[in-house]
This record gives C-alpha cells, sequence and structure tokens, in this order.
C-alpha cells in the first residue's frame, strides 16, 4: 500500500539497501534462467578469493561420510592418509581445513601443483554457479 511504501522509505536508505540486497540474492539463488550464471561469468565471480572452508564455518557442520568423500575427491589415493576415515569427525573437520588453508599440509602429503589448484577452487555445490544458458 502506499502508506506501507512510505514506512519503508522512512527507515532510510540503509535499511532499503539491505532489504533489496537480500531480496536480489534470492533471487539469483532460486532463479533457473541462468541469469545468475550468466552474471557470474561475466563479472569473474569466484567464491574461493572471499570464503575458505573451515572447521568452524562449514567442515563441523557436515556429515563424516560428507567428510570422508570430500577428503577422497581431494586427496589422490597414493598421498591420502589411510586412517582418515577412523578419525573422529571433529578431527576430520580439522584436517581438512588445514587441507584447505595450510601450504606445509599439502607439502607433507607430497600434493603436485594441479591438486593443490583444485583443493584451491573447491566449493560445495551449493555455493557453486550451476552452468546455464547466458
Amino acid at each position: 500500500t502506499p502508506a506501507e511504501f512510505e514506512a519503508f522509505r522512512a527507515q532510510g536508505k540503509k535499511h532499503r539497501n539491505q532489504i533489496l540486497t537480500e531480496a536480489l540474492a534470492r533471487t539469483f539463488c532460486t532463479g533457473s534462467s541462468g541469469l545468475s550464471a550468466a552474471l557470474a561469468r561475466q563479472l569473474g565471480v569466484e567464491v574461493r578469493r572471499i570464503w575458505t572452508p573451515t572447521a568452524q564455518g562449514f567442515l563441523g557442520r557436515c556429515s563424516a561420510g560428507y567428510l570422508d568423500r570430500l577428503w577422497s575427491e581431494l586427496v589422490p589415493a597414493a598421498e591420502a592418509d589411510q586412517n582418515f576415515q577412523k578419525l573422529k569427525k571433529g578431527e576430520k573437520a580439522k584436517r581438512l581445513e588445514a587441507l584447505f588453508a595450510d601450504p606445509a599440509t599439502r607439502e607433507a602429503l607430497g600434493l603436485s601443483r594441479e591438486d593443490c589448484a583444485k583443493i584451491d577452487a573447491w566449493v560445495p555445490d551449493e555455493l557453486g554457479w550451476p552452468e546455464g544458458k547466458g
């Protein structure tokens, strides 16, 4: 209604921008038109430039099975610690955090440049940009 719109405007520019930003983000995340993927490509969006998986912020919230699959996806079998699956979930999350953030961990595992590039580019499916027509 006109009165509700005026009340919205009266809350100020900062509030307006926050509401519009949230609405735009929801549009990108739920849209199936391919707009979000096309914009991400044009803008050169790289999630890992601003976010790295941590035990507290992401990995600790994942199931132990997910962490096992992630470890085997990122660490080649020849270098993989065969005891990883036997660790408790919290320790798995810490080991993966070190894999993402600590070059010494990668060096100790003998990972190649290609392996490290794969780790540096990894994001969970929920944060990736689906391929869309654009």
